[in-house]
């Protein structure tokens, strides 16, 4: 399995940069037995996705709009997702033995109880952008460690309650920070579809919605818990030089990205492919030095190589997702087109911007019931684009795709998120999903309607 999961990275890069025939016959190989692999055992998501992906593939012949074309830009889309996933993991045997990702995390969750929701928020917004959603088993494992290292002893009332808010502030601050980092998932699925699209044209709305929304969390989580004591022992001092060196080797990958499609005159999507890769290396490479061993020596090239095959391996449920997600993504767009919304949307008597608003409601409603919204949000943006679409400004467009996807995960029963909480808290995954995650979700979905509502005033 490890050479297929290779394969599917340097196909996914290759077909990224030249489109090659060669590369995109044994990328599509690599990636059924990735998928053949999940068929013992598909778990539910898994299970619909492949229902869908055969579904999209009968209705687009069906309809008449299935050609060796867009089967080509399906299974480009589909390598393309699953090699970014798989970039995303070589950064995990450094990050996995890093002092330094510890230490800054520490300091994000050892805050008494008035700033530890904000530290939390504040952290995982931050850290997400180098570790992706694995920065939620990380930061969970952290908030159990403070609590074991308390120098005074817990009530079992006070440790779920400290659990529970700092599970909240994790999961919340992760839906945040596709609002305004360059390098997440939607914005890499989006970059395909805005050529010319630049960070700092949504950057300042997205930095002030996810200001808003952590503020709003606090409120929220204010009136849905009830307060604790201070933990004695708890550090409230910040350490400036662990996190500087973090955030500067964070700065890393948006710089690095955007050199390689300079450098390679490809797409945004390339350099995004390679950057994670790059910075994952140097950063193994830059801790053996620390410890007095060779980068290039046998035992650290082993170590690293051994390190990343088992996260190859821990990660074939979420790659085979994002394999079936980038394909159906694409057949879903001219099979969408067919049903001819957009001549619906344009007659209808209200703004644009709220017809938008509307549509992500719908969308939010549909990752209840499992739906990707992934699928969706591209779906969305596909139609808002349309020529006899009311056009709605880019940066909206792309906030709006970005707060779908984030905040899906808050409410979907398969959101990786919510069922990584549920195992560490040991809470079902409904209560979690209605109780602690609902709430909040409404709330922000009232700030962001309020953000449309501006938009639609001021155009």
């Amino acid at each position: 399995m490890t050479a297929a999961f290779w394969t599917v990275f340097l196909c996914g890069v290759a077909v990224s940069w030249g489109g090659w025939p060669w590369a995109l016959a044994l990328g599509g190989a690599a990636a059924l037995v990735v998928l053949a692999s999940r068929l013992r055992n598909p778990d539910a998501s898994l299970r619909g996705l492949m229902v869908m992906a055969i579904g999209c593939v009968v209705l687009a012949q069906g309809l008449g709009v299935l050609s060796p074309k867009l089967m080509v830009q399906a299974v480009t889309s589909g390598l393309s997702l699953g090699a970014f996933m798989l970039s995303l993991q070589v950064l995990s045997p450094a990050v996995d033995r890093s002092d330094l990702v510890e230490r800054v995390g520490r300091v994000f969750v050892r805050q008494p109880p008035g700033r530890r929701y904000y530290a939390i928020s504040v952290g995982v917004n931050l850290m997400g952008l180098l570790l992706s959603i694995s920065v939620i088993p990380l930061f969970l494992t952290m908030v159990r460690r403070t609590l074991d290292d308390s120098a005074v002893p817990l009530s079992p009332q006070a440790r779920q309650t400290i659990r529970r808010r700092s599970a909240s502030a994790i999961q919340r601050g992760v839906s945040m920070v596709p609002l305004w980092s360059p390098v997440s998932l939607v914005i890499v699925v989006l970059s395909g579809m805005f050529p010319d699209m630049a960070w700092h044209d949504y950057l300042p709305f997205g930095a002030g919605l996810s200001v808003t929304l952590v503020l709003i969390g606090r409120w929220v989580d204010r009136i849905q818990n009830p307060g604790t004591v201070g933990l004695a022992g708890f550090s409230t001092r910040p350490e400036p030089k662990p996190l500087l060196a973090l955030l500067a080797i964070m700065a890393l990958v948006p710089a690095i990205a955007w050199a390689v499609g300079e450098i390679l005159q490809g797409p945004r999507l390339l350099g995004l492919l390679l950057a994670f890769p790059v910075v994952g290396v140097v950063f193994f490479a830059a801790q053996s030095l620390s410890i007095g061993r060779s980068p290039l020596s046998p035992g650290e090239v082993s170590g690293f190589l051994r390190a990343l095959s088992a996260r190859f391996q821990a990660s074939t449920r979420e790659l085979s997702v994002f394999l079936i997600i980038g394909f159906v993504s694409t057949l879903a767009v001219p099979i969408f087109r067919q049903l001819h919304l957009g001549d619906v949307l344009v007659a209808l008597p209200v703004a644009p911007e709220l017809v938008l608003f509307g549509c992500v409601i719908a969308a939010l409603g549909l990752s209840v019931l499992g739906i990707s919204p992934l699928i969706t949000a591209t779906l969305i943006v596909d139609l808002f684009i349309q020529p006899q679409t009311a056009q709605v400004h880019h940066a909206l467009l792309i906030l709006s795709a970005a707060f779908l996807v984030g905040h899906s995960w808050l409410v979907s029963p398969v959101s990786y998120g919510a069922m990584s909480v549920s195992r560490d808290l040991g809470v079902p995954v409904r209560e979690i999903l209605i109780r602690w995650n609902l709430p909040y979700v409404i709330c922000a979905l009232a700030v962001y309607g309020v953000m449309t509502a501006s938009f639609a005033w001021l155009s």
